[in-house]
């Protein structure tokens, strides 16, 4: 039983990081450029990173022996999934704002270290290798 829970593990880590790179790739026409496209696409754009965050807190529940599992296997472990899902919603709040003078906030900037935060908390690559 072990082994189906450490398969279920690593295969559940490896889907939840190729969604996670899927979604950054795919919009990041929205999160460099927040605020600028239709408001009904930042919508359906926002609610995607936000499944992605409830998706990765659900792991802390719905994988039995979290804790241990990422320990032994060195994935990312319980506060390293919190921050990323946190990241995943602070991305999915950014990409409401604009471009605005009055701003102090630089909202693509914000929005381009959320991005790290989020690879860096949950170890993906920066570049594959070719």
């Amino acid at each position: 039983m072990t082994v189906f829970w450490t398969v279920l593990t690593g295969v559940f880590v490896f889907v939840v990081g190729q969604f996670l790179l899927h979604a950054l790739v795919y919009r990041a026409d929205f999160i460099a450029n927040p605020g600028v496209q239709e408001k009904e696409k930042i919508l359906m754009v926002a609610a995607e990173l936000r499944k992605l965050a409830a998706d990765l807190r659900e792991s802390l529940v719905a994988i039995p022996w979290f804790d241990a599992l990422s320990c032994v296997f060195q994935m990312p472990g319980r506060q390293s999934i919190l921050r990323a899902s946190r990241a995943l919603v602070g991305l999915s709040n950014g990409l409401f704002a604009g471009p605005s003078h009055e701003s102090e906030i630089n909202q693509p900037m914000v929005n381009v270290s959320k991005v790290k935060l989020l690879k860096h908390e949950l170890r993906i690559p920066d570049e594959i290798d070719d």
